[in-house]
């Protein structure tokens, strides 16, 4: 009988951002090789329908309708659940983002995505603040394993827990194969019909918030745009915390004309957006693994992000790094993707050759091989 690992799914939502990819990546991997163990889909009313697909695959439990929200999840996980998983008969629980159930006290693994809500509280509200500060040490300590999606996240873990050292492992997300499929000319002009995209564009994906350094972003465009007055900037992600200061910023510049936002796009639909796009940027303060760095260059765009943190790491050299904190270096480095094709080019093949060697299945394989290292401990 193969043991039974209980995967808390919790956190996926219709909206997905970086680890709602994470949760859908890793259990289609694990769909796609051959399994040692048993996966036990923990999910909500909403997750049901975003993993339907595998819903006939792997056993799932339907989780009380307390889940439904994030308070009442929150309180669920840290007192029912513990229950309902021994009646599962489980024996490892994956608890997938940053935290695990107080008194759950059987075999675990934790992800971790960043270090943010310790090392750069100033980018959360105060509510996640206060909540994983407290939370994710207590995690650290009772998990057997802990997963971080970066080479950069695990020193930055080991930095904050080093007496834990040892429990830290690096396993990096993977890329969905959408992002390297070719699309027809005729679906991409549907899609910027749909969408009413200017001919020619720079990129921004993800959400609205004060980490990803949208500030910068625009006032480094605000200089661009009075050499290339016919080049506009895409916005595409929902709106996060602290965003009014953007869209405040975006009006003080004289930028409404030229600054568009789209709002949240259907993950389908993402590829397309990259394959328009004249390049992507993305000089973040901090990631954990830099998701839209990755689709990118999957998708044939040349990428403008940090040369810190994990986007570097991520990267490689298939993209410019800007230092984000230097608004003409990352004006310089627009016309630099403007107006020189062979660096463009270039960024285009490194960048496709780098995302090639992501995957979910290898993502899957890995964790598979910690489950079982746990397990059979």
């Amino acid at each position: 009988m193969k043991p039974r690992v209980a995967i808390n799914l919790f956190a996926a939502h219709k909206i997905q951002t970086g680890i709602g990819t994470y949760l859908t990546g890793l259990i289609d991997g694990f769909s796609r090789i051959k399994l040692n163990f048993e996966p036990v889909l923990i999910i909500n009313k909403e997750g049901k329908e975003i993993f339907r697909r595998y819903l006939n695959k792997f056993e799932y439990f339907l989780a009380p309708k307390i889940t439904n929200t994030i308070k009442g999840r929150v309180f669920y996980e840290h007192t029912k659940f513990n229950k309902d998983l021994k009646k599962k008969g489980i024996d490892l629980l994956h608890s997938t983002v940053f935290v695990s159930p107080m008194n759950y006290k059987g075999k675990g693994i934790l992800t971790i995505h960043d270090t943010t809500f310790i090392t750069h509280p100033q980018y959360h509200i105060p509510q996640k603040r206060l909540y994983f500060k407290k939370m994710i040490p207590r995690s650290v300590r009772k998990n057997n394993k802990v997963v971080a999606i970066s080479e950069n996240t695990k020193k930055d873990i080991i930095k904050l827990f080093p007496k834990y050292k040892s429990k830290f492992v690096y396993i990096p997300y993977g890329i969905n194969q959408i992002f390297n499929r070719d699309i027809s000319e005729k679906k991409l002009k549907g899609f910027n019909k749909k969408y009413h995209l200017p001919d020619k564009f720079i990129l921004y994906v993800g959400v609205l918030e004060p980490r990803k350094n949208i500030d910068g972003i625009i006032s480094a465009f605000s200089e661009f745009a009075k050499n290339f007055p016919d080049i506009k900037l895409v916005l595409a992600g929902q709106k996060g915390w602290y965003y009014e200061k953007i869209f405040k910023k975006i009006r003080n510049l004289k930028l409404d004309n030229k600054v568009m936002h789209l709002g949240h796009i259907d993950y389908v639909l993402l590829p397309r957006l990259y394959r328009k796009a004249l390049f992507f940027i993305y000089p973040s303060f901090y990631e954990g693994f830099g998701m839209p760095v990755l689709e990118s260059m999957a998708s044939n765009c040349p990428v403008i992000t940090s040369g810190i943190s994990s986007t570097k790491e991520i990267a490689k050299n298939g993209a410019l790094f800007v230092d984000p904190q230097n608004i003409p270096e990352i004006t310089n480095a627009m016309v630099k993707l403007t107006t020189d094709n062979n660096l463009r080019n270039k960024l285009i093949k490194r960048g496709q050759k780098r995302a090639s060697e992501f995957s979910w299945e290898k993502t899957a394989e890995r964790t598979q091989k910690l489950y079982m290292e746990i397990i059979n401990d």
